[in-house]
């Protein structure tokens, strides 16, 4: 009895070792397929977005309220993978920019894409120290940019259009980036959190560049966001609402929800359905 309660304990250690070997070498292997992924992280009433390129190079835009994206990016990242190419923040306010913080921590940063914006924050001091220490390259945006990326990827931001860099602005959501990744046929829109009056500046200069497969809802499906002239020039398939359960703004507003089923009838969202993860082959895009 007692031989073969060890030999049952052997096994299962055996088992248990082999499921997890299997597990790292998924997670190695799948980052470095053909495919595009992009993973809309469930940070809770924040913002943060992996977008994982093939062979390897991935972006992360914004980084959420707290350290719950460190758990987010090891659960879709290679495990041993400790390198980001590229952080956008888009504004920083605190659920875009705080979990920044333990990610230059944890990760080395080659290049961070930020509007320059400053807030007079213990957080945003913080911050700035932490990237100082990082040294990572900083790119300011402040006119229409394009990075390519591989040889199928296109990551353009359209907003902002003029530099703001080094102003203290305590409400810089419509001063945000916004960014659009092609990806061969198929195309993504990441507002932040503009509001409606950048959205009309938008239609208005950039229409042609707005349409998209999959659009992250502007604003967390804020009522100040997301009208009808905007989504029509972005017609997405797909739309995902990145919201934290039961948060105190009352978002998604019912109001835009609304408006948001009335074009698209797949809409995904961080509170109900967790970390939302899409594929791309460069012909379409396959929510997993």
């Amino acid at each position: 009895m007692f031989l073969f309660k060890n030999r049952t304990r052997v096994i299962v250690v055996v088992i248990v070792f082999l499921l997890g070997f299997a597990f790292w070498l998924w997670q190695e292997t799948s980052a470095r397929t053909q495919n595009l992924r992009v993973a809309f992280l469930d940070v809770g009433q924040g913002d943060a977005a992996l977008v994982l390129f093939p062979g390897g190079t991935q972006i992360l835009i914004d980084g959420g309220p707290d350290h719950s994206v460190l758990g987010e990016l090891a659960a879709v990242m290679p495990p041993s993978d400790r390198t980001l190419e590229l952080i956008v923040l888009t504004h920083p306010d605190a659920d875009h920019l705080a979990g920044l913080l333990p990610v230059l921590e944890r990760y080395r940063v080659e290049r961070i894409l930020e509007t320059g914006i400053r807030k007079d924050t213990a957080l945003f001091r913080k911050f700035e120290a932490a990237l100082a220490r990082e040294g990572a390259e900083r790119i300011v945006a402040g006119q229409a940019m394009r990075l390519h990326i591989g040889k199928f990827a296109v990551f353009d931001v359209l907003w902002p259009q003029e530099a703001h860099d080094g102003e203290v602005i305590d409400s810089p959501n419509n001063l945000g980036v916004v960014a659009r990744l092609q990806y061969g046929a198929t195309s993504f829109l990441f507002p932040g959190d503009i509001e409606a009056s950048t959205e009309s500046k938008l239609v208005l200069c950039c229409k042609a560049m707005l349409d998209a497969d999959v659009l992250k809802a502007a604003h967390h499906g804020s009522k100040t966001s997301s009208f009808a002239q905007f989504l029509e020039a972005v017609t997405p398939d797909i739309v995902v609402l990145s919201v934290g359960k039961n948060n105190r703004y009352g978002h998604p507003h019912d109001t835009v929800v609304e408006r948001l089923s009335g074009i698209s009838h797949q809409i995904f969202r961080t509170d109900e359905h967790g970390v939302v993860v899409m594929e791309s082959n460069g012909r379409a895009v396959m929510v997993r």
